[in-house]
């Protein structure tokens, strides 16, 4: 009986959807063989389009010989069933083999890539040559000898498209994250054995094709003019048959090779890109005819490499354009996956439909590649308002997580879909512009399949390793999509060089499309706004913003960028808008300014608790500070740290004033890969492992918040050692939080909570009993360099101050577990992966308030040898500020700190104690006083209306009380000035004096001492709370007041940057707003600098600007005129506006010779330093 189309077509259906599952589970399962690395993935993404290709090229020519190739197409989906289940087992021989061989540190780069090759080679080399040899054979089973066009076949594809589709989808949103990989994957298995069966049944009871002696053989070797071209380009009816070539785009599904997920789809696997040799020198067959002549045959397989390098290279370049406005996570990549899946199967269902006798041309092909540059140009020339888009999408996470997923699909549907439909209809076009009906017809499609794998796995290569990190991203998406309209023009030529001329009538188009391309090509791309903000993160809201304020935000997040690079593994930006923070894939993974507590103590708190380490290996380098700061910790001799981006040394560099020089640090070793990877491969101890990845929810990062990755720390820490985990305290529910805490403790029977600052959490574990030695962490704490990074960073110091950011004993973590029970983490099965995933942005979810709820009735301070003052530990979390933290009420002394470090003088005034009421109010009442006289007689008490004298060993106190005499004018300001510079706080003590010159009326004294205070602020990493903040503010007060003072505090501003750019921002307009006021109208011009053309879109600032070039006589002056007339036509007309009238005045308006006020907290993000 004769086979049925539609059979066949489900059971591709059926092989495409188990394909896909299989690929991003195998992606899943060796990027924990080989470590989540580029190099890792691009061995896996080269193996498996490798094995396709070959097994198209042989299996091609087999399929020709056989009679019942539905039988065969059985016999190979029930071989790669049987090898896709033992897939999970081999992969565990490989892992254990490639530890054993030392990893990529032990075999060097080029060792390491071989490993993993011949590692990948044997889990998936073989399914993967099987993979190939399936749409050959189910090709022949169902393609008619009259079906000219070849329709049959592109319906075949399309169905095995839409398989994949599914298996795309349905893997990462609901298999994984139910079953796991491996269950997951079996069950594909089972899917592909029903296939299997199905099909070898249907062959069996099939009647056989007959065979062509040797035709398979020798078919590709014929050349073009063994039969006359006026005979062999006519159709039974005499109708001449254009031929025009198609490219398979390389298996349809592929992805960012840095991110961990990397994906080829099988019915592009097998369906996807077999293309067909020339025959028109076969006897009886009818040669296609290209724009009047027959395609060459050495052409139509260059395009199909060519066009498989450029889809893949682009769908690479996609992902890592995506991941900003996606938030780069499995469930992401999956979206992205299948939509170019589904892109491709509408465009192989489409031509299925063009009519059976319209002939095919290289005009035709030509127009494809045309086409397919200008869609994927569209949303590149949309740039950065597509982004705005985006982000307004992003809101309806209030609707249900359903609708965040139907958003990313939008966004992937305008940015990969356009493109991959064209792809997916170039696909049959292909093979019918190499042959017609059932001739052959496997043959073409095993080796155009091969011609097109090799360009899709240069594409891999080159993208991800070359042309992504050396070009950038954006440049590299601009090249393909020329490469594509170069395509276009030169199958053109092609075409018009053929025998019997040109078909004229439809040239016009695909050279139209051409040059709309070319006009494409200048547009600007993504910029800032869509690379280097957190949209896919939920972060950045705009949905109520008015035009003027999302313009501000706009430019500003323009300009806060002044590098940027994309790496191998991701893109990674910096910015200066208030310290060096640094971004990657769009967000802020760290800053040396608002987490400089969670960076820092992330080393220092383990080393304070741990007896003596020695050494220590830190996952993560980031700005640097976290493994800087413990190599400087007395006694620590050696910190390795492990860091898989190379570009984030660039982060560390620039952030050396603040983390020790890192990069350059002698007791600390860079080691460039993968941390899971390095860390087990290790062949030394260490006394403290520290974690600090991104996101859990960031594809490939929750692999370190599994048991296995706890049980390989376990193994490398040496007796007594500390492991040290962070996590996140923010869009984390209770549930997430509970699984966390249970896969650790599951591994290490001691583990404790700790709260560095904010929402950031720290899990310490170990194996033996958790007990602080109070006694020893007095002396460790009162170490110069611990204790001037506690008050640097925390603002607090001592003992009771460490004791304060303990949230959660070990004794208590059993309660949490209770009153949440939660699943075990495992690599096979990470559910804090898709939970966090699905969380990502929903900032209403705190842990912070989580725990303190749970935990509220119970007794939570640690096990502690010695006595502690609780009072004391009570009053610095309040300083601390942790989300939903309720205890005691602060004393009077805590409260006047507090505002002291919020700027709020006169409320720490009136707040600050006229008597102590007892030693807990007192931090460090023991500690003897630097300046004092034990010789002196003892002063009287004070009277009861008077204030305190601050405790002499409490800097902090210190601090705000020599303020608050300072702003009063007293006199006893300065001996507590003296006492901070004792303590090596230099800035602050020049702070205070200018305060107090500039209330008595001393501006001339006032000056040198802001000048100090600025100095030192470019060399000290941080100040005491607002220090740096009040010295600018009494700077730029002082000068703009007092001419004589002027000119030596402006060149003290015009210094350069503050360590880490901190409060750049503010120090770059105080420049500016002092320019106003210098009488040069030059001057202000030349202040202005990137602000001049592009300027920060606030009304103070614009008409600033407009009044410095007016008086200037700059050309540029009617412009910024303009701007304040463009910004005030946006906002609504009040009477109490007093530039309102600028609206009403059609042309450019004349803007006040005097200036409005400058604002208090001016926002202009700088320019490069």
């Amino acid at each position: 009986m004769p086979v049925s189309p539609r059979l066949v077509s489900l059971l591709l259906f059926g092989s495409g959807f188990a394909a896909l599952v299989y690929q991003t589970a195998w992606q899943r399962t060796l990027r924990l063989t080989f470590g989540a690395s580029t190099g890792a993935s691009a061995a896996v993404l080269a193996v498996f389009l490798g094995g396709l290709g070959l097994g198209g090229l042989w299996f091609g020519r087999r399929v020709e010989r056989e009679g019942r190739p539905l039988f065969l197409y059985g016999n190979l989906e029930l071989g790669i069933a049987l090898l896709a289940a033992v897939s999970p087992f081999l992969s565990g021989l490989t892992h254990e083999a490639y530890l054993a061989l030392g990893g990529s540190q032990a075999l060097g780069g080029f060792g390491a890539t071989t490993a993993r090759l011949l590692g990948t080679l044997i889990v998936i080399g073989p399914a993967a040559v099987l993979m190939g040899g399936t749409l050959p054979a189910a090709a022949r089973a169902v393609v008619a000898e009259d079906d000219a066009g070849r329709r049959g076949l592109a319906r075949l594809y399309a169905l095995n498209t839409v398989g994949a589709v599914f298996g795309a989808l349905v893997g990462p949103l609901v298999l994984f994250s139910v079953l796991g990989t491996r269950l997951t994957l079996w069950t594909a298995a089972i899917i592909n054995v029903i296939v299997a069966l199905v099909a070898r049944s249907v062959g069996r009871a099939a009647k056989p094709i007959p065979v062509a002696r040797g035709a398979a053989v020798e078919a590709p070797r014929r050349e073009a003019k063994a039969t006359p071209v006026s005979e062999a380009a006519k159709g039974p009816d005499g109708a001449s048959t254009d031929d025009a070539g198609e490219v398979s785009k390389a298996d349809t599904s592929r992805d960012d090779v840095s991110s961990s997920d990397v994906s080829v789809g099988e019915p592009a696997t097998s369906s996807a890109r077999d293309d067909e040799v020339d025959i028109a020198g076969m006897p009886g067959s009818r040669a296609p005819a290209a724009l009047g002549g027959p395609a060459p045959r050495g052409f139509v397989y260059g395009i199909a490499a060519a066009v498989g390098l450029v889809f893949l290279a682009l769908e690479l370049t996609w992902y890592r354009l995506l991941a900003p406005l996606l938030g780069g996570s499995t469930i992401t990549f999956g979206l992205i996956l299948a939509t170019a899946l589904a892109g491709i199967g509408v465009g192989g269902y489409l031509y299925s439909r063009r009519p059976k006798d319209r002939p095919v041309s290289l005009t035709l092909l030509a127009t494809t590649l045309a086409l397919e540059g200008v869609c994927a140009l569209l949303p590149f020339a949309w740039g950065d308002d597509l982004a705005l888009v985006v982000a307004h999408l992003r809101h309806f996470e209030n609707l249900g997580y359903g609708h965040v997923v139907a958003g990313w699909l939008l966004t992937t549907s305008i940015v990969v879909f356009p493109a991959a439909v064209v792809s997916g209809y170039q696909f049959p076009l292909l093979f019918a512009l190499l042959g017609r009906g059932r001739a052959e017809v496997a043959v073409h499609v095993g080796t155009t399949y091969a011609y097109n794998t090799a360009g899709v796995i240069a594409g891999s290569l080159l993208c991800g390793f070359v042309w992504i990190p050396q070009l950038g991203a954006v440049t590299t998406w601009r090249l393909l999509a020329g490469a594509l309209l170069l395509l276009a023009l030169l199958s053109l030529v092609v075409g018009a060089r053929q025998p019997r001329g040109r078909d004229v009538g439809v040239v016009w188009l695909p050279a139209t499309l051409a040059v709309v391309g070319a006009l494409l090509l200048t547009t600007a791309g993504p910029g800032a706004v869509w690379r280097h903000t957190p949209i896919g993160a939920g972060r950045v809201n705009i949905a109520t913003h008015t035009p003027n304020q999302l313009e501000s935000w706009r430019r500003d997040t323009e300009a806060s960028i002044w590098w940027q690079r994309d790496g191998v593994e991701s893109s990674v930006a910096l910015s200066v808008r208030n310290g060096l923070a640094f971004l990657v894939n769009g967000k802020a993974d760290g800053s040396v300014g608002s987490d400089r507590a969670t960076q820092a103590f992330l080393g220092l708190l383990p080393a304070m608790l741990h007896e003596q380490p020695e050494r220590a290996f830190v996952i993560g380098l980031g700005t640097g500070m976290t493994a800087g700061l413990l190599a400087d910790v007395p006694g620590v001799e050696r910190v390795v740290v492990a860091e898989l981006e190379p570009a984030i040394l660039e982060v560390a560099r620039e952030a050396r004033g603040v983390n020790g020089d890192v990069l350059n640090h002698a007791k600390v070793e860079i080691q460039l890969g993968d941390g899971r990877e390095l860390l087990l491969t290790a062949r030394e101890s260490f006394d403290l492992i520290i974690s600090e990845p991104s996101n859990p929810y960031r594809a490939g990062i929750a692999s370190l918040f599994t048991r296995e990755f706890y049980q390989a720390t376990r193994a490398r820490l040496a007796p007594g050692g500390l492991f040290t985990q962070w996590l996140q305290g923010y869009e984390i529910d209770a549930h997430a939080l509970s699984i966390a805490i249970t896969t650790i403790k599951e591994v290490y029977p001691h583990v404790s909570i700790w709260g560095p600052e904010g929402n950031d959490l720290l899990l310490i574990a170990s194996e033996e009993p958790q007990v602080i030695d109070l006694d020893r962490l007095r002396r460790v704490t009162q170490l110069p360099h611990l204790d001037e990074w506690m008050l640097r960073a925390w603002n607090m110091q001592g003992a009771e101050a460490v004791i304060a950011h303990h949230l959660v004993p070990p004794q208590h973590i059993e309660t949490l577990m209770k009153a949440r029970p939660a699943p075990i983490n495992t690599d096979d099965l990470n559910h804090l992966e898709f939970a966090f995933a699905r969380r990502v942005g929903e900032q209403s979810y705190s842990a912070m308030n989580d725990l303190f709820e749970a935990l509220q009735n119970e007794d939570t301070r640690p096990a502690v040898n010695g006595e502690v003052r609780w009072a004391q530990v009570a009053d610095l979390r309040h300083r601390a500020a942790f989300p939903g933290y309720v205890g005691p009420p602060p004393s009077d002394l805590e409260r006047a700190v507090q505002a002291g470090c919020r700027g709020e003088i006169s409320e720490a005034d009136a707040s600050w104690p006229r008597r102590i009421d007892g030693p807990d109010t007192v931090s460090l009442p023991d500690e003897p006083s630097a300046d004092s006289d034990p010789s002196a007689p003892a002063k009287p008490p004070p009277d009861d209306d008077e204030p305190i004298p601050p405790p002499t060993g409490d800097v902090m106190a210190t601090w705000v009380y020599a303020l608050v005499l300072a702003e009063r004018g007293d006199g006893g300001a300065e001996p507590l000035a003296d006492r901070l510079e004792k303590r090596g706080f230099r800035a602050e003590a020049a702070v205070v004096r200018a305060a107090l010159a500039i209330t008595r009326g001393e501006p001339a004294r006032a000056t040198p001492h802001l000048v100090s205070a600025l100095d030192v602020s470019r060399r000290a990493p941080f100040g005491l709370c607002d220090t740096l903040s009040r010295a600018l503010d009494l700077t730029t007060t002082l000068a703009r007041q007092t001419e004589s003072e002027r000119a030596a505090l402006t060149a003290a501003l015009d210094a350069g940057p503050f360590v880490a750019y901190l409060d750049e921002d503010t120090r770059r307009y105080s420049l500016f707003s002092l320019s106003l006021t210098s009488g040069d109208p030059q001057e202000c011009v030349r202040r202005l600098g990137d602000e001049r053309a592009r300027p920060h879109w606030e009304i103070t600032f614009l008409t600033q600007r407009a009044v410095c070039l007016r008086e200037a006589g700059a050309p540029d002056a009617p412009e910024a005129a303009s701007d304040v007339t463009r910004y005030l036509s946006r906002e609504p007309i009040t009477f109490h506006d007093p530039l309102a009238r600028f609206a009403k005045q059609p042309q450019t308006p004349k803007v006040p010779a005097t200036p409005p006020e400058a604002p208090a907290a001016p926002t202009p993000a700088p320019s490069a330093p």
